[in-house]
């Protein structure tokens, strides 16, 4: 059983990985010229393309990167008792949650162009739950009615938390309702539509990626060539996309001319890169239940740096929401200590 200080060291940096993610996007998506020149294609390419580096040495060191399709056995509905050797992956498979994993990201950062971070985060800490029901369907673990109600008590939590976090400005009191034309009005009820559907269909990717990943995990791929294929198809998707959305081209001389943004977007690259392999750590050594669970639970830890770093006021809603986030994990390890 992997040790709890294994646990501890994984979710640590999963927490200040995506906690520096989280704000270089605040920091990017604000910046109206990166959106018109380079926007989400070109900021998901770039993130593509550094993983593919980084970890095409090991996948060539190993060989792993050149067994690809030999064997005969696919890992997803392999009879029983049979095992892939270790190392060999079936080329279907690698695909197929490649595109999920293209899908599940990419979609989540496409919302922020119509949607705030704040409101992505609100739709998104909905993430766990169809994850565990995807644990249900693919690898058929059984949850207890406890463990669901611990599971709603986090993203409640962090639902409450950001929606009191949205509702009052600096001065602590609840924005205006802005004055719109019919036209506006309708304009901006269409971007949040459009918003919402990408973080819908982000999180249906999400059901089923997190357990894709470990059942490939489990049959012998590694880490790297897993995090390497996702990559690659990555490249590849965002590549045609950002060609033929003239991004490419813009976003590249937008890096040239503007260090500051160029900084913001590679540090974001290696930010993501070093979260989603942590992450993939968390998924092959526990389960992507609890991958999932410490990546919500870092929702929470964000907002609390934000209100520790740049102090705001502080309302029943944010009271409420961090009980419900901190009392789930209690929750859990009550469970944990009964099961044990």
């Amino acid at each position: 059983m992997p040790s709890t200080v294994r646990l501890v060291q994984l979710s640590a940096g999963v927490l200040l990985s995506h906690t520096l993610v989280t704000i270089l996007e605040e920091f990017l998506f604000a910046d109206e010229r990166f959106l018109r020149d380079a926007g989400t294609s070109f900021l998901t390419l770039v993130m593509y393309v550094l993983t593919l580096a980084t970890y095409f040495p090991a996948v060539h060191r190993t060989g792993e990167l050149y067994s690809v399709g030999r064997p005969k056995a696919a890992l997803l509905g392999s009879p029983r008792g049979r095992r892939p050797q270790p190392g060999s992956f079936a080329l279907g498979i690698l695909l197929a949650v490649s595109v999920v994993n293209v899908g599940s990201s990419t979609l989540t950062k496409a919302a922020l162009a119509y949607i705030d971070v704040p409101t992505q985060t609100v739709l998104k800490s909905a993430k766990l739950l169809p994850v565990m029901l995807g644990s249900v369907v693919i690898v058929r673990r059984r949850f207890t009615p406890a463990e669901w109600l611990a599971a709603s008590m986090l993203v409640s939590g962090i639902v409450l938390f950001t929606t009191a976090n949205r509702g009052q400005t600096e001065a602590g009191q609840p924005p205006p309702a802005p004055r719109r034309g019919r036209g506006e009005s309708a304009d901006e009820f269409d971007k949040t539509s459009l918003g919402a559907s990408c973080i819908v269909v982000a999180l249906l990717c999400d059901a089923l990626l997190g357990n894709m990943q470990q059942r490939v995990l489990q049959g012998g791929t590694s880490v790297e060539m897993l995090v390497f294929c996702q990559a690659g198809f990555g490249t590849l998707a965002m590549g045609l996309v950002a060609g033929a959305s003239d991004k490419l081209g813009p976003g590249v001389a937008m890096m040239r001319a503007d260090h500051r943004v160029a900084g913001a977007i590679l540090l974001w690259a290696v930010a993501i890169t070093v979260g989603v392999t942590l992450v993939m750590r968390l998924v092959g050594e526990f389960s992507a239940v609890t991958a999932v669970a410490v990546t919500t639970v870092r929702k929470a830890a964000t907002l609390a740096a934000s209100y520790i770093l740049f102090p705001k006021p502080l309302g029943w809603g944010h009271v409420g929401g961090a009980a419900l986030v901190f009392g789930s994990a209690f929750v859990k390890h009550a469970l944990g200590r009964r099961k044990a």
